[in-house]
């Protein structure tokens, strides 16, 4: 799915030029959005146009890319409480899985749906503590 892809990107209007979001993505982040794109794509009778390509490629490239920025600063460490609340790296992962249609599913395991919950609720937790802090509560 991956070569078909990247192979008839300008007859589907999908951008994987250099600079793109996509062009962006790892390897393996490339790999994914290719699977997801098969996972998630319409059955009888398919894609019906150009533009249910591009939007289901673009939602994915978006949420790859999202988990891609969040899981490089987890890796180096520079993850701070600011990447839980809005506009952060984590708060990205969340905001690019709202604008997914919840009846496709992505190549995710259970963990990331967890961990996503779990951040979820540290960020509450974080922003409610803050604000006590500030106010002197």
């Amino acid at each position: 799915m991956r070569n078909a892809l990247e192979t008839h990107a300008e007859a589907l209007g999908i951008d994987i030029e250099t600079g793109s979001d996509y062009a962006t993505l790892s390897e393996g982040r490339k790999d994914a959005v290719a699977q997801d794109m098969l996972d998630n794509r319409p059955t009888n009778p398919g894609f019906q146009t150009t533009e249910e390509v591009q939007e289901l490629f673009d939602l994915l490239v978006a949420f790859r890319l999202a988990v891609q920025d969040a899981v490089t600063a987890a890796n180096a460490g520079s993850l701070t409480a600011a990447d839980f609340v809005e506009g952060g790296l984590i708060y990205e992962v969340g905001e690019a899985l709202k604008h997914f249609p919840q009846e496709r599913k992505l190549m995710e395991s259970s963990l990331m749906v967890m961990m996503w919950m779990m951040l979820s609720t540290f960020s509450m937790i974080w922003v409610s503590h803050t604000r006590c802090n500030i106010s002197g509560h």
